[in-house]
């Protein structure tokens, strides 16, 4: 099983400050936990919907905080908003577990400009509707612009076994972005004397 090896790896490559903080998503017994922690990074809670798999990664240490949720809509994660530079979740998306329609709600608990990673087995679309749109709706958060898709899908060998895996990264996007700049521009600009060029 290498989903965890991949999220991480991915992680790493964005060369992000130490103190970063970071929730794993599905969080299990802490493989991902434990693997993030290897690069120096500490600052990581893991959650889960089973109080059980936690159990087992509170024995090693692996994480700074134990949360147990099942993430669906808005408001099921029990955390503030922007908490969160980096999100990762290995496996998490799954029929199931957690649907495409949660990354709103995960999002929430993101910083701005922070990272959401993710690995999942390959083929759920064919299974699941809610899988199948998942695609669309990153889409929808790009034009919305919530998101954007930085990395994905990207298709990898022996996720679990012999199957193949997915991997997606998205990056919240910044306070600062073009899509908000007119806000921050002085009033008189918006008279009618000067017309916007759409």
């Amino acid at each position: 099983y290498t989903g965890h090896i991949k999220c991480v790896e991915a992680f790493v490559k964005l060369g992000l400050n130490r103190n970063v903080t970071i929730l794993d998503l599905a969080a299990g017994t802490g493989l991902l936990g434990t693997e993030v922690g290897k690069h120096g990074y500490e600052n990581v809670d893991g959650l889960d919907a089973s109080l059980g798999m936690l159990g087992q990664a509170r024995k090693q240490a692996t994480y700074r905080d134990y949360i147990v949720a099942m993430v669906d809509g808005l408001g099921s994660i029990p955390i503030n908003d922007e908490t969160y530079d980096v999100v990762m979740s290995s496996n998490g998306f799954a029929p199931g577990q957690i649907y495409p329609t949660a990354i709103p709600e995960i999002l929430r608990v993101m910083r701005p400009g922070g990272y959401l990673l993710w690995t999942m087995r390959e083929g759920y679309q064919q299974r699941s509707q809610k899988f199948a749109l998942l695609d669309a709706e990153i889409k929808d958060l790009e034009n919305t612009g919530s998101a954007e898709l930085v990395v994905g899908p990207v298709i990898f060998d022996n996720f679990v076994l012999e199957h193949p895996g997915k991997f997606y990264m998205l990056r919240k996007t910044p306070r600062h972005h073009l899509a908000y700049a007119q806000e921050d521009q002085p009033a008189d600009l918006h008279s009618p004397n000067h017309p916007h060029m759409e």
